[in-house]
């Protein structure tokens, strides 16, 4: 069943967004077994992303080569946990965040990518910078943290995700617009949504 549904997802997005820019399928392992992911990265999938620190701390070391993401709500105690380890934390949603990322990257001689979380809907159950002042703090974030580089943003939507024109087969846990032009959909194996 997993070769199927990760068939039918890359043919949906095989010729890109509305606009005709690639997408990126990114696989949501919360609570996946490694085995199972990485029956998914032999079948094509390239890039994988947990959202608990913990469970990327226990997995990760059995992923197989494959690109690691990390898209869940982050504390600041624990990035010391992920800079370095994850080629892009999709969430950081403070300047105290950012701040300890930079500085766990310096220490390590790093440059960590990161996705800067928005809250579009000003919904007071998401994090995020206030959709009105983003622009205001990713320019502090590019200002004082030097080895964060900033690729994109993140958003997490409100019921509908509206990104590519395709997004309504997909049940999208956010969505990333990445520095090249490039949508990117983080959605979860179809065998936990059905078909």
């Amino acid at each position: 069943m997993l070769k199927s549904n990760l068939d039918k997802i890359f043919a949906l997005i095989k010729d890109g967004n509305n606009l005709g820019e690639p997408i990126t399928l990114v696989g949501a392992t919360k609570m996946v077994a490694a085995d199972t992911i990485n029956k998914a990265i032999d079948l094509g999938l390239k890039v994988v992303a947990e959202n608990k620190v913990q469970e990327f701390r226990e997995k990760t070391c059995f992923i197989n080569n494959a690109d690691q993401h990390f898209i869940g709500h982050l504390q600041t105690n624990k990035a010391k946990y992920l800079v370095g380890k994850v080629s892009l934390i999709q969430s950081v949603d403070s300047i105290k965040l950012a701040t300890e990322i930079n500085r766990l990257a310096i220490n390590k001689g790093i440059t960590q990518n990161v996705l800067v979380e928005i809250n579009v809907g000003g919904e007071l159950s998401k994090s995020g910078f206030d959709f009105d002042n983003a622009e205001k703090s990713i320019k502090e974030i590019v200002d004082k943290c030097p080895n964060v580089k900033v690729k994109g943003l993140m958003a997490m939507l409100a019921l509908v995700c509206i990104v590519c024109g395709m997004c309504s087969i997909f049940v999208c846990e956010g969505v990333a617009m990445g520095e090249e032009p490039k949508v990117e959909l983080i959605a979860s194996f179809y065998t936990y949504y059905g078909e």
